[in-house]
């Protein structure tokens, strides 16, 4: 793929007027040239226009802050040509305010001077993309990957003039490749288009003799070819999590050279949770020429919570030393899973980029984690697209198939969303869905998908639900189905369903806003839905609202619809609810979950949060809703987010507690959940509503009490008032112990 040239806006720029002397970082051929550094606070930008000062910005002290005008530009200047080697451009960067940004390399900018590889562009949207290919309207269906502001990302972009490719790697984790004109053997500017505020760090260019060249630390991802003497590898396990404070990190070590080495292997390990808390232990490995062998560091993790890990490897004898990061996590794992919490899952579900990993390795470690963290349910779509590809022709996808065998293996009870959408008989399709009034047939062709679906899945899923998100609320101009159809189709499902298993259970409805849902459920109702179904599933998403503002009112009214009916025996489950940490943030995210599992508690049966998994390439929030990081493109795939370590902690803590009530505590902003345990134990989950935290004294009525974080971490309480003062967020806390009282003032 060739790059597009877009057009310079110069109004600002920055030169160095002179390559820098040379710096070997490794003696010999085996060398590297510094030709541009920023470090340490020294900068060899000289200023034109704008501003650029020094930052305070805690973990890049000296990063240069850039204030440019709309259109402003911020050159590093090279003016380098290296046919014959390879060039990386290495550099931290943060978009902390912005309205259209860019950035560029430029090729033989004394050839083009308006020429420029665009690299990475800024939209309304608030996130910075990086592009292959870029169009000038700054759009690309093929390919885009966005990153947020006010968080440092790095990058390593490197220009393989002898072979024509270019590489760009995000935080070490390659995220395109290209080729350039052959004609392009240098380049002479590293640009900034920036109409707002830019922190730029560590910018380092740098050029390889050759490709055995000793990599330096800063660098964090490279070509293949590029590969380090000495090569290491976490080993930790899926996602990088621990499901004990006995932490074992496992590091797979490879020797690349082709000489016998023996090796001091350095392993620093910190506590996010605790800034005093650091572990360090050096052993010494022997390793064969060419050869891979793992080396194992065993230490106590004092908390839950998420720690990072710093590996360093020095060979004796050449003094040479290799680097190597993780950041990992210690989750409080429960000892039997929570029947009432499972999650949705679009593993399988190849109809996009962004459904899910499909390879079986992936599938299984995954699922086996959310089992040892306490889920025991999972939701999976099965579409009759798939199922009967060609008419009258019906297999499961192997990946969905080899899904629930997986669900079986470690426990989880299957929901299998059917679905009305089928592309093999055109003749009867109805925006995108085959039923509509008065075809028997199309009712015909989805009776026989139902029940062969529940032929296939029989003893794998137990419950089935009736296609998903009916009322449309999502999109208002989308004609899914009427109540009338839903309901004979219902009828169908029902009906071939119960022939096939008669113990499964048939779940209607699956709606997503209260007010457009309820009228539907009732439509249906007053159609001839009743006896047709066995629970009821809701959507009640309150995406930037708190749980305890709207979550249970919604319950509510869909209860007592049913009961209105004569249906007070039928079970509420929630197929679906989450928080999108996008409009939330990460810490934000965990807090709602637990607040609306205390909410949820007494009022639903089965709850499948949404979703497993972050999806790549989605929009308006969609990506981030997922409990474990996306499992591409990102620093570490499948690491667990706060809210996956604070629904554990839920699950280890709170399976079986039963509600005893709850109080608002308005003189103080304050809520509070009262429940008791299977073991007998009290246990109060406490926060505030505000954002700030606030100093309250809480009278439990016990002389002592347990405290726990979020994340499960333990403090033992003790007062013989039984009056405590604690510290309440918007980050809920658990006390646990013999409590008779729960008054906050």
């Amino acid at each position: 793929m060739h790059y597009r040239y877009i057009s310079f806006i110069c109004a600002l720029f920055l030169v160095v007027n002179t390559i820098l002397p040379m710096q070997i970082f490794a003696e010999g051929e085996n060398s590297v040239t510094y030709l541009y550094s920023y470090n340490n606070g020294t900068s060899l930008l000289k200023n034109k226009k704008g501003s650029i000062k020094s930052c305070s910005e805690k973990d890049h002290p000296n990063a240069v802050k850039v204030g440019a005008a709309s259109g402003g530009e911020i050159f590093a200047w090279s003016n380098y040509t290296a046919t014959d080697k390879s060039v990386c451009i290495s550099f931290d960067l943060n978009y902390t305010k912005f309205t259209d940004s860019k950035f560029y390399i430029c090729p033989d900018y004394a050839v083009n001077p308006d020429g420029g590889i665009l690299f990475g562009y800024t939209k309304a949207n608030g996130k910075l993309y990086w592009n292959n290919n870029c169009e000038p309207g700054y759009e690309n269906p093929i390919f885009k990957y966005s990153y947020y502001p006010g968080r440092w990302y790095h990058a390593d972009i490197w220009l393989d003039f002898p072979n024509h490719n270019v590489y760009c790697y995000i935080n070490g984790k390659l995220i395109w490749e290209t080729k350039t004109e052959n004609y392009i053997n240098s380049f002479s500017a590293f640009s900034f288009s920036a109409a707002g505020s830019v922190l730029l760090d560590n910018l380092n260019i740098i050029d390889y003799k050759n490709y055995s060249a000793t990599l330096p630390e800063s660098i964090k991802g490279h070509p293949d070819y590029l590969a380090c003497k000495v090569a290491s590898a976490f080993n930790i396990g899926f996602g990088n999590m621990i499901m004990s404070k006995e932490a074992k990190i496992p590091i797979n070590v490879t020797e690349n050279s082709g000489t016998d080495k023996v090796l001091n292997v350095k392993i620093d390990v910190t506590s996010e949770e605790d800034p005093s808390f650091s572990y360090s232990e050096t052993k010494q490995l022997r390793l064969n020429a060419l050869s891979s062998s793992q080396i194992a560091f065993n230490f106590k993790a004092p908390l839950f919570g998420y720690y990072n890990a710093k590996l360093e490897i020095k060979d004796t004898e050449s003094l040479e030393t290799y680097y190597n990061s993780a950041r990992f996590s210690v989750i409080n794992a429960p000892e039997k899973g929570n029947p009432k919490v499972g999650l949705n899952s679009h593993i399988g579900l190849r109809t996009s980029a962004s459904s899910g990993p499909s390879d079986y390795k992936t599938i299984e470690a995954k699922f086996e984690n959310e089992a040892k963290a306490g889920f025991t349910m999972h939701r999976i779509s099965l579409p009759w697209a798939h199922f009967e590809a060609s008419p009258g022709v019906y297999s499961l996808q192997d990946e969905l198939s080899h899904a629930l065998e997986v669900d079986q293996t470690y426990g989880f009870e299957t929901m299998a969303i059917l679905s009305a959408v089928q592309w093999v008989y055109t003749d009867y399709n109805h925006n995108d869905y085959i039923i509509s009034d008065g075809e028997e047939r199309g009712l015909d062709l989805f009776y026989n998908y139902c029940k062969n679906l529940a032929k296939a899945t029989k003893g794998k899923a137990r419950l089935y639900e009736m296609l998903n998100e009916v009322d449309g609320s999502w999109d208002a101009e989308k004609n899914i189905c009427t109540p009338k159809q839903y309901t004979e189709m219902m009828k169908r499902a029902y009906k071939a369903i119960k022939e096939e298993n008669s113990s499964a259970v048939f779940c209607a409805f699956s709606i997503t806003n209260s007010t457009k849902g309820y009228d539907f459920i009732k439509e249906c109702l007053d159609n001839g839905a009743k006896g047709y179904f066995d629970a009821v599933t809701i959507h009640p998403y309150s995406a930037r609202f708190s749980p305890e503002a709207k979550l249970k009112n919604d319950i509510l009214k869909i209860r007592n619809l049913l009961d209105s009916y004569g249906l007070q025996n039928v079970k509420i489950y929630l197929s679906e609810l989450g928080y999108t940490s996008c409009f939330t943030g990460e810490e934000l995210q965990a807090a709602f979950a637990v607040r609306a599992s205390a909410v949820i508690n007494d009022l639903v049966d089965k709850c499948y949060w949404y979703v497993d998994q972050e999806k790549p390439f989605q929009a308006n929030g969609e990506e981030e809703f997922g409990f474990l990081r996306r499992w591409i493109l990102t620093d570490t795939p499948n690491e667990a987010k706060p809210v996956y370590l604070a629904l554990a902690n839920w699950n280890t803590l709170m399976t079986g507690a039963v509600t005893i009530g709850s109080k608002s505590f308005e003189a103080v902003n304050s809520e509070a959940y009262m429940f008791t345990l299977p073991n007998g134990k009290s246990a109060d989950l406490l926060w505030a509503r505000s954002y700030d935290e606030i100093s309250v004294n809480v009278n439990l009525g016990a002389i002592s009490a347990s405290l726990y974080d979020i994340y499960g971490n333990k403090t033992e309480l003790k007062s013989t008032s039984g009056i405590y003062n604690l510290k309440l967020s918007h980050t809920p806390i658990y006390v646990i112990g013999d409590l008779t009282s729960c008054d906050i003032k």
